[in-house]
């Protein structure tokens, strides 16, 4: 007659080597999620500030910039400017910031022409 075996354990511990393995890839999602989303944010306040530096506005375009924790940089050309905005984020997955960089630093930039 053959013994039954318990595997009451078996499933508590195949939990406890996945769950590590899960919830960095769970950090990570919320990592690139983050990424993207403000990437997308910088892209809708480089209109913005677009349009501030067009008029000439200096004491607005400073104030908008230290508000939203954003790095401006302007590189001038014969006919043209290209404003670069960038801004730092933190890396909250572990392991993750070594690959990318902690703070990941999500950049945009945009050319006007002076015609």
């Amino acid at each position: 007659m053959q013994k039954k075996i318990n595997q009451n354990g078996q499933a508590l511990v195949e939990f406890i080597v996945i769950l590590p393995i899960f919830l960095l890839l769970v950090m990570g999602i919320f990592d690139f999620g983050n990424i993207l989303y403000q990437k997308y944010k910088l892209e809708n306040h480089l209109d913005y500030i677009v349009e501030l530096y067009k008029s000439d506005v200096e004491d607005d375009l400073e104030a908008y910039l230290d508000n939203n924790e954003i790095e401006m940089t302007t590189r001038l050309g014969d006919n043209y400017s290209i404003i670069e905005l960038s801004k730092k984020l933190k890396i909250i997955t572990p392991g993750l910031e070594s690959i990318i960089g902690d703070p990941y630093v999500v950049k945009t930039s945009k050319v006007i022409y002076d015609g």
